[in-house]
């Protein structure tokens, strides 16, 4: 089997399209022919690098036609704001300020009110602390004070 022929058979084999009975006689020439081999082993690395091309493409693809729809649909809504009139836009922005000081007013007042309930917990469980310590001491006191106690048997004849 000559070089040129052998080189189709590769090419179909690596595109699928190759017979039975042509890929037994591909393999045969396979067997006898070390260029022939290495042309085989360099359009199987092909194919494969272009397989993982295609899908890489076609996944770049797809997120390009995704961030084109999405770019439509913000421009479609960026004109739809841009209709709005100027007193129109001043009077949002002057909402949108309103809204996000009584926010930033409200979140004051809520951390103002949980800081004194803390102070005055803080207070609470040192005035605790200091009363368990008196008793503690006192306990104490009362233990060193007493006499120790001896116990005599008692003969009974």
């Amino acid at each position: 089997m000559n070089n040129v022929s052998s080189k189709e058979l590769i090419d179909l084999y690596v595109d699928r399209k190759l017979s039975r009975q042509d890929e037994q006689k591909l393999f045969e020439a396979l067997a006898s022919d070390e260029q022939l081999r290495a042309y085989f082993r360099n359009r199987f690395m092909l194919r494969t690098a272009l397989v993982q091309e295609s899908e890489e493409i076609a996944s770049a693809a797809e997120k390009n036609l995704f961030a084109a729809i999405a770019a439509e649909q913000f421009s479609g809504m960026r004109r739809a704001e841009t209709r709005l009139s100027l007193p129109q836009q001043q009077n949002n922005f002057r909402i949108g300020n309103a809204f996000a000081y009584a926010l930033a007013l409200i979140l004051v007042i809520i951390t103002t009110v949980v800081f004194t309930q803390m102070s005055s917990y803080k207070s609470e469980v040192q005035s605790l602390h200091q009363k368990v310590s008196d008793q503690s001491r006192t306990i104490e006191m009362m233990y060193n004070s007493m006499p120790p106690i001896t116990v005599r048997p008692i003969e009974n004849n």
